[in-house]
């Protein structure tokens, strides 16, 4: 997930449990939070021990501060949280859109090249064309000839056409693509919000 990856995630959603758990009223009992990570990678958060097998195994204690609840020490945290929880998206979004623009721009150089080879083959089919109603004669076959020559010289050139209008609209694409990436780039900027500390 980004370049903050699970270890980032993990303390995320400990203070978040943290700043839920400190806004509970003075008798409530202690707690363990665990976090560890399972043979495919998957990073679990729980408040039960985890299996034998368990990797990256990290316990955190919760417990009560034996004083009254704190309204706007919680409601502060959450908005912290909500606020590194935003920018993780935004993230997660530049990243996408820098990828769907790399994509594009693939495509166009694609969608270019194949049109430069229409545009040199109609060229090539045009001075064919040429060459040979210079050297026609009235004799039927040679009419016959250039008539098909002139019929393959159409449809070459309209391909070629329609390959330039592609790589046209591809570039386009790609133009508007880099454009949305450049944009959440440089919302990215500036660094992600601070995580607020635990209530102590």
């Amino acid at each position: 997930m980004g370049r903050y990856g699970n270890s980032y995630r993990a303390a995320v959603l400990i203070i978040a449990l943290s700043a839920t758990i400190g806004m509970l009223p003075g008798d409530a009992p202690g707690q363990n939070i665990y976090t560890w990570t399972d043979e495919d990678g998957t990073l679990h958060i729980t408040d039960k021990p985890p299996p034998d097998r368990a990797e990256s195994v990290n316990v955190y204690e919760v417990t009560s501060t034996g004083r009254e609840p704190e309204k706007d020490r919680g409601t502060g945290d959450m908005k912290a949280v909500k606020a590194i929880q935003d920018y993780e998206r935004l993230q997660e979004e530049r990243e996408e859109a820098e990828e769907k623009a790399e994509k594009a721009r693939k495509k166009a150089i694609e969608a270019r090249r194949k049109a430069n080879i229409a545009v040199a083959e109609a060229d090539r089919v045009k001075a064919e064309t040429a060459e040979l109603a210079k050297k026609t004669t009235k004799r039927k076959q040679e009419r016959l000839a250039l008539e098909r020559q002139r019929e393959y010289e159409i449809k070459t050139v309209q391909l070629a056409q329609e390959a330039v209008s592609l790589a046209q609209e591809s570039e386009d694409l790609a133009r508007l693509a880099e454009a949305e990436a450049e944009r959440l780039r440089q919302l990215t900027l500036k660094p992600p919000p601070a995580a607020p500390a635990p209530p102590q």
